[in-house]
């Protein structure tokens, strides 16, 4: 009988890695502490879900001991963050704002006894007080799509403002869209160890995300990593969460230049957009994170399938945040660590989402109201898709 020693049972391994390229390709992110590895984190959630947090935690799942602190090491494009900080959208809502605090002083609720607060009571003042917030929807929403599809994007702490829009010239940019995109490029080109963008998971960026990227060659600066990280929070927590916020949010409001006017989410949207990406969710995990179908959001019968290139792996990591504010998510899968048999992915996102299987097979308002306003949309003058016009820089 022919022994097998480590030595050559290294050298049998070594053998296997190199004729199978995939394996290759795909082990490479295991325990590695490389310090030149680079990497652009799509975190993906519902609204309220801790999309912020998750940065950190996939950072600190990636053995690097580091934290994304905005600095030359870590950037952060997400196309809110620079409507947050915009001359149009802050001075636009401060009166609205006002008028809120004011009505939220006068909000009483029936059900509870402001002498003896307990947990149950505060959920329904949360509520009670919410209603008051909620009727100003039309208010933000409008105050958010203007300012992110008008022209120029201002900083409010600065002057600079685009105020010409000239996409056949590179990096001019029309609007917040264009705005975030362009610094995309940017700090793609400059080669920044992590890069964060997000989202809701309903549609995972794709086309025009891979196209952006430019193509390694032998050149490390570009060698990304790609890592969708999801943080899941059960529905009915997950609207508690966001109401209780906006309350905070408002309540510590004060009108300066750095304490931007918080967002008012649209709730009654949430569970759609929920269902929508925990759908995309399982058609890519069903191909092994190949391949993911998107458009349920518009309520279409045509599904959209998007085919991921091959030339950067893809990892996926899925994360439980139904724990206390000062507690570590739970890192639950992580597709370079662990396999799950079907049955037992879906009791996972059913677990951690709170959206059963019956939910997901029935077609969701928010969808339908989504495709009414897109019909409208397009029978009136065409939108401009300002992700086609994106220059290249590479």
């Amino acid at each position: 009988m022919v022994s097998c020693s480590p030595k050559y049972a290294n050298r049998t391994m070594d053998f296997i890695i190199e004729e199978y390229s995939i394996i290759k390709k795909h082990l490479f992110m295991e325990n590695n502490t490389d310090q030149n590895q680079k990497y652009i984190i799509v975190t993906i959630g519902a609204t309220g879900s801790g999309k912020t947090k998750l940065v950190d935690e996939v950072i600190r799942q990636l053995n690097s001991g580091e934290k994304c602190n905005e600095d030359e090491n870590c950037k952060k494009h997400i196309v809110d963050d620079l409507i947050m900080k915009d001359d149009t959208f802050n001075d636009g809502l401060k009166c609205t704002i006002k008028t809120i605090k004011e009505e939220l002083d006068e909000v009483k609720c029936d059900q509870c006894d402001i002498n003896n607060i307990n947990n149950e009571c505060e959920k329904e003042l949360t509520q009670c007080k919410f209603k008051a917030i909620e009727k100003h929807n039309p208010t933000f929403e409008n105050a958010y799509w203007n300012t992110r599809k008008k022209k120029g994007c201002r900083d409010s702490n600065s002057n600079n403002a685009t105020k010409t829009c000239d996409t056949d010239k590179n990096v001019i940019y029309c609007n917040c869209d264009d705005k975030n995109d362009s610094q995309l490029q940017d700090s793609i080109i400059k080669g920044i160890k992590y890069i964060v963008i997000e989202g809701t998971g309903a549609k995972l960026p794709a086309e025009w995300f891979f196209n952006m990227l430019p193509k390694s060659g032998n050149n490390p600066k570009y060698n990304y990593n790609i890592i969708f990280a999801y943080s899941f929070v059960k529905y009915d927590d997950l609207i508690l969460r966001n109401k209780s916020r906006v309350i905070n949010d408002i309540n510590n409001y004060e009108g300066a230049k750095n304490n931007p006017v918080p967002r008012l989410p649209l709730l009654s949207t949430v569970k759609g957009i929920l269902i929508d990406s925990i759908k995309v969710l399982k058609s890519f995990y069903a191909s092994r994170w190949k391949t993911a179908i998107f458009n349920y959001m518009d309520g279409n019968t045509a599904k959209t399938e998007y085919k991921f290139p091959e030339e950067y792996p893809i990892r996926v990591m899925i994360f439980d945040n139904n724990v206390k504010s000062n507690e570590d998510m739970k890192l639950l899968y992580d597709n370079r660590k662990n396999e799950v048999l079907d049955n037992e992915f879906n009791k996972m996102i059913t677990d951690i989402s709170g959206i059963t299987e019956e939910e997901l097979n029935v077609i969701n308002n928010g969808g339908k109201n989504r495709n009414k306003k897109s019909k409208k949309l397009r029978k009136g003058k065409k939108r401009r898709n300002t992700r086609k016009k994106t220059k290249k820089l590479i």
